[in-house]
């Protein structure tokens, strides 16, 4: 299995098999904590989660592309960079590296 992860968002890739070869299935969750510090997971997402949960279910995609090819591309672990493979992944990792204004990404309160 390899896991995806950006943020408390993960997408975990594991192989399957069928008569007609391997294929593969995806789960994507995203964590969060209690207030009492338990963790839990969850399929309910907000609408600032939704740009990068495409980001990642692209990427999955391309992992998996790279799998049914014989390639063997290792998963990013949790906070490490590693090299964009493809020119969505580059066009992504840019966009997160460049300022989004006086809030640097983040909302304002009201």
């Amino acid at each position: 299995m390899r896991t995806l992860r950006d943020g408390a968002l993960s997408a975990s890739i594991w192989e399957r098999q069928n008569g007609e070869g391997p294929s593969y299935s995806t789960k994507v969750v995203r964590k969060w904590r209690d207030d009492a510090g338990q963790f839990h997971e969850s399929n309910s997402y907000s609408e600032y989660d939704l740009p990068r949960l495409a980001d990642l279910a692209r990427n999955a995609s391309d992992v998996i592309s790279g799998l049914k090819q014989g390639r063997q591309q290792e998963a990013p672990r949790f906070g490490e960079e590693q090299p964009p493979q493809t020119s969505a992944q580059q066009d992504y990792l840019q966009e997160r590296q460049q300022p989004a204004g006086p809030t640097n990404g983040r909302r304002q309160r009201r």
